[in-house]
């Protein structure tokens, strides 16, 4: 690796590291071991600089990880019950429909050093479907598999949505979660509403893909390898011909020609990813039944084997 790659991929880090507030982490660092925050901040700098400048430049963030796990610190009681506390508790769940920015904000969110122990999903009770995704609950649960990563499925109704999330949230908190990663790109007040609630019950609110073009953010998932299937249109806003599509390099370039938003955020699409860098190999799938609700056309997918 050149010098330039370093510089570059140190670059990256950084950038990529401003997903992350670390502060309310730190804080509750020095509550539960009696140091000072000032103290809890040197050491964590001291300990990943301590390499020198190369060996920092070659880091990513995961390699933090690594270096506490090969370094305790010994001779410093206190200090080595911090590190532990950090390993273990430095967890993050991510809300899970499926869809193609959920993956995205998934594959963010690692390459950010982010420790994604599960996936979290809500699905109607009554039909076992996602909410605007239409997909079974069963064909997650695939996904899960495929990606290695354990999902908690919630059966729900809408009007017991909120109260469902908050037993939720508490229980990730409980269960020593340090924060919620999300896959919204502009909707303000849909990340309002999920925002106030997980800051709320005392865990981080993460939002790696926000705010950035979507046309962008649809060509990083497709380049990367990601790949999804139309499983919902809104025939307001898109022909049922989209419907059952691949999300692919002709599907972005097809997207930007109707007006709607390239990603769907508006709702105009929704869709299930099967292959991409978060899975450890692709879900082989086939359409079923199509079927119409609401003004909204919707693909059942059967399969979901890796």
């Amino acid at each position: 690796m050149t010098a330039e790659d370093s510089n570059q991929n140190f670059r990256d880090s950084v950038s990529l590291s401003r997903l992350v507030d670390p502060r309310p982490t730190l804080e509750n660092l020095a509550r539960n071991t009696g140091l000072t925050y000032d103290d809890v901040v040197h050491h964590a700098l001291v300990r990943y600089a301590s390499s020198g400048a190369e060996a920092l430049l070659a880091m990513d963030p995961q390699a933090l990880r690594d270096l506490i796990a090969a370094r305790k610190a010994t001779d410093w009681a206190k200090v080595g019950a911090l590190i532990d506390w950090l390993e273990v508790s430095a967890r993050y769940a991510l809300m899970w429909s499926g869809g193609k920015d959920s993956a995205l904000a998934l594959d963010r969110a690692a390459r950010a050093g982010l420790e994604v122990a599960r996936l979290v999903s809500f699905y109607d009770s009554t039909t076992r479907r996602i909410r605007f995704h239409a997909t079974r609950v069963e064909m997650l649960e695939a996904q899960a598999a495929a990606i290695g990563i354990g999902l908690r499925a919630i059966a729900t109704t809408w009007p017991e949505m909120e109260a469902d999330l908050g037993h939720e949230l508490a229980a990730l908190r409980e269960d020593g979660f340090t924060g919620v990663v999300f896959g919204d790109i502009h909707l303000a007040d849909v990340r309002a509403w999920y925002e106030d609630r997980v800051t709320a019950a005392g865990l981080e609110h993460v939002e790696p893909i926000w705010g950035e073009p979507p046309q962008l953010l649809l060509g990083e998932f497709i380049r990367s390898g990601g790949r999804a299937v139309v499983t919902c249109v809104d025939l307001a806003k898109l022909d049922e011909a989209w419907l059952g599509r691949v999300i692919d390099e002709r599907f972005a370039t097809e997207i930007g020609t109707t007006g709607a938003d390239p990603c769907g955020e508006n709702g105009e699409y929704h869709s299930f990813a099967f292959a991409g860098p978060v899975f450890k190999k692709p879900l082989t799938w086939s359409a079923g039944e199509r079927r119409r609700d609401s003004g909204f056309a919707q693909l059942d997918l059967k399969g979901g084997y890796a």
